[in-house]
């Protein structure tokens, strides 16, 4: 259980891998999604290791690990004492870190999917018996960050009907 460091490097590096940023501090749910993921890789739908797990519990935290690591996979709690703020902050960082994804854990009881689904949010689960689902978003996360973009036009291109028909080549960026 290496991987489980509640105290994200303070350095000033930038670009680091994508990691799983926790806001919430108790390692229940972080365990939960290590049995997800060793489930997962055990039938063969990932492959690759889980990525680093980081915890940043204040909405303040949270964004400097993401500009640390960009492309993080972040996990928001609505049981945080900082909900309100990062509740306001999560258009902001969509914007400013692209390649994130976000997830919430919402064990308060009431139906948010809507309003954090229009934020962006991609999963929103309740309990750790829902940790599969925000597994399979993680890997899904992971996948896009490795299809580069001329391959993904490659892929595009091929699947358009005049591509078989011999008409141009695609344009790369």
């Amino acid at each position: 259980m290496s991987q489980l460091n509640p105290h994200p490097s303070s350095s000033n590096e930038s670009n680091l891998p994508p990691a799983v940023i926790f806001q919430h501090p108790g390692r229940v749910w972080q365990l939960a999604l290590f049995h997800a993921w060793n489930s997962l890789q055990q039938v063969g739908q990932v492959w690759q290791p889980l990525p680093r797990i980081l915890v940043a519990s204040t909405a303040d935290r949270i964004e400097s690990v993401l500009r640390n690591r960009p492309a993080s996979f972040t996990v928001l709690s609505t049981k945080s004492p900082h909900y309100q703020t990062w509740l306001q902050r999560l258009p902001g960082w969509r914007r400013q870190f692209p390649l994130a994804t976000f997830c919430v854990i919402n064990t308060s009881g009431i139906d948010l999917q809507p309003g954090l689904w229009e934020l962006g949010v991609r999963c929103v689960i309740q309990s750790t018996w829902e940790m599969e689902i925000l597994a399979r978003w993680l890997a899904w996360h992971l996948r896009r960050l490795d299809e580069s973009p001329n391959e993904w036009l490659k892929g595009l291109w091929d699947r358009l009907p005049w591509a078989q028909w011999g008409g141009k080549e695609p344009v790369s960026g």
